[in-house]
């Protein structure tokens, strides 16, 4: 990969972060509330039982929206809403998208292993390339897709000729 380029590194992630986590927030908040309308009318039917430990089918189904979310933005797009926001994108070692099984590994095995105590997000801070754990497990680095070159504003002087 081009040496060039910027790695982003723990907070600009974190903010891209927790813009992805409202809007998903706000989308899952939006099918809960019928489903919630939903129990309270028919408590009673299999749909609200648990399948899973104390886990209902929605519970599962907002769960698989939400990797969904992660996987399909970055692996079509390499980049979600909110690191879109923050000029970020997630590519692989050669500065290419992620494949779709990277992505799922990734967003998935990846960031639940990044997860414990915190430490695989940790790593960006000791990091020289600003890599997470799951970066690591993936080969992919989180870039930023632009840069900012700060131009110098020359302003002109009109010098009125002098009369003689």
């Amino acid at each position: 990969m081009n040496q060039s380029v910027s790695k982003a590194g723990f907070f600009p992630r974190l903010g891209a972060y927790l813009v992805d986590s409202c809007i998903l927030g706000i989308v899952i908040l939006c099918l809960k509330i019928p489903v919630g309308i939903l129990e309270l009318c028919f408590p009673d039917l299999f749909i609200f039982s648990n399948i899973l430990f104390h886990f209902d089918i929605f519970d599962i189904l907002f769960y698989l929206l939400t990797v969904a979310y992660f996987v399909l933005f970055t692996c079509f797009t390499g980049t979600t809403i909110g690191k879109r926001l923050f000029n970020l994108a997630v590519v692989d070692k050669e500065g290419n998208k992620l494949t779709f099984w990277n992505a799922v590994y990734r967003e998935t095995v990846g960031k639940y292993l990044s997860g414990f105590f915190y430490f695989g997000y940790i790593m960006i801070f000791i990091d020289k390339d600003n890599r997470a754990f799951h970066d690591y497990l993936c080969d992919s680095l989180v870039i930023y897709t632009c840069k900012f070159r700060i131009i110098e504003k020359v302003e002109k002087v009109y010098v009125s000729p002098s009369r003689n």
